[in-house]
């Protein structure tokens, strides 16, 4: 476990146990996760007219064996960043809800930049990284939330990403890659923290 903070925001790296075998099951699921998702996309524009991107949870492709082996040691870090990195000390009585998604990169191709404006924490997980014989995979950049302007101006950090790598930090972090010299494989999940306490967030309209 690595935990750091880059633009005052805490970022948090994990090594997944190793079990090749589960690897290799959830990358395939992640995988068809992916593809069975664009081909439903295409067939609903193709019969309403409306373009959508569906957000199934890649956690129900998942045996019993395979979804432990994910959310176990993720999920106890997510709850030790929540605590340690985003300040929460009473993060072991929070409950936590979390959904699984999955996307498949081609070689050439990126993700933009995005954030995930409807969790509290993302985990990013590298099932296969993206990188060849000859050439490393491409990092995973993220933006400062703060600093707004062409990219050339904009402060972002790099994160070097390998096989069963997770990077944990929060949500609201933009975040992009470069374009992937080979096949890019990534799970990710969203947590989000249940019963939080409302009056820090929101002023109340009624004492």
């Amino acid at each position: 476990m690595k935990s750091s903070n880059i633009f005052g925001t805490p970022l948090m790296q994990i090594d997944l146990p190793h079990n090749p075998e589960a690897m290799k099951r959830i990358t395939d699921a992640a995988r068809s996760y992916h593809y069975d998702r664009l081909e439903r996309d295409a067939e609903f524009a193709k019969e309403t007219g409306r373009h959508i991107i569906s957000r199934p949870d890649l956690l129900e492709a998942l045996s019993d064996e395979d979804r432990a082996y994910l959310l176990e040691p993720i999920t106890a870090a997510v709850r030790e960043f929540i605590r340690v990195g985003l300040g929460d000390s009473i993060a072991h009585e929070r409950k936590l809800a979390v959904r699984g998604f999955a996307r498949a990169y081609t070689p050439g191709s990126r993700i933009m930049p995005h954030s995930h404006f409807d969790a509290d924490v993302v985990v990013s997980i590298y099932l296969m990284s993206g990188s060849t014989a000859t050439e490393p995979p491409s990092d995973l950049v993220l933006i400062d939330p703060v600093v707004r302007g062409f990219p050339h101006r904009t402060p972002y950090h790099r994160v070097t990403v390998k096989d069963g790598l997770a990077v944990i930090f929060p949500a609201y972090l933009v975040h992009e890659t470069d374009p992937t010299p080979s096949e890019r494989i990534i799970a990710g999940l969203e947590y989000r923290v249940i019963g939080h306490d409302m009056e820090k967030v929101f002023t109340p309209l009624e004492i």
